[in-house]
């Protein structure tokens, strides 16, 4: 009898980063912050009043698997100055929701909701790609809790033409359709039109095995599209 050998190396790459973190000085927590909405978050392992010297700051992620895939490169770094609260968005990662709320303005507001659950009054927020959405949002209807923003990548001022450009230069008829990619010849869309100098040489198979992993922990195409998005005028 032949052996079967399956190695799906997005799901090493998750086991790594939950163990990087931890090492990091991270904990995971999920906590339900409203009626069947559950935000999971990493934090600090030292509690709020044990690190009075290091501000507050909130990681908020863009369109990736989840939080960790997106800020690890960050975490190390930013932890000796600051304290880090990184949630995975709802929909993405351990983060979930029964209700039928599906902007950013909700996303926002769950995210004041876990910092007030998680005893953090004061913070900064940085965010980026849909990630920035959240932050903007955040600021606008908290500006007694955020402190200061950061937003990257995103166009929270963007018009319908931004899209319609965008759509044309991907050769695709529906934001959601780029980014959510479906193939690994859509992934290689998405990342030629968002990342500068990215490999050419990606194997098709590791890919196929990104895009498996994803839709296990992104949201739906029916959920979410820049063209959705509440932008600000």
């Amino acid at each position: 009898m032949g052996w079967c050998f399956n190695l799906n190396l997005s799901r090493i790459g998750n086991q790594w980063l939950q163990a990087y973190f931890k090492y990091s000085g991270m904990q995971s927590v999920i906590i339900e912050v409203d009626s069947g909405t559950f935000l999971h978050c990493w934090i600090p392992q030292e509690k709020p009043d044990q690190a009075k010297d290091k501000p507050a700051v909130m990681l908020i992620h863009g369109f990736a698997m989840n939080s960790m895939w997106h800020w690890s490169s960050q975490i190390r770094p930013l932890m000796a100055h600051f304290q880090l609260y990184v949630p995975d968005l709802i929909f993405w990662g351990k983060s979930t929701t029964n209700t039928a709320h599906r902007s950013e303005v909700y996303q926002a507001q769950m995210l004041m909701k876990l910092m007030q659950a998680l005893g953090v009054s004061k913070f900064s927020v940085a965010g980026t790609s849909y990630g920035g959405f959240v932050a903007f949002w955040m600021a606008h209807h908290f500006p007694n809790a955020v402190d200061k923003v950061v937003i990257a990548n995103s166009g929270v001022c963007m018009a319908p033409s931004d899209n319609a450009n965008l759509l044309e230069r991907a050769n695709l008829g529906n934001v959601s359709d780029l980014l959510l990619p479906q193939t690994p010849a859509a992934v290689r869309t998405l990342t030629k039109l968002s990342i500068h100098n990215v490999p050419n040489m990606v194997p098709s198979f590791l890919l196929k095995d990104f895009i498996e992993v994803s839709e296990a922990s992104s949201p739906p195409k029916c959920l979410f599209s820049y063209g959705d998005l509440q932008t600000y005028h």
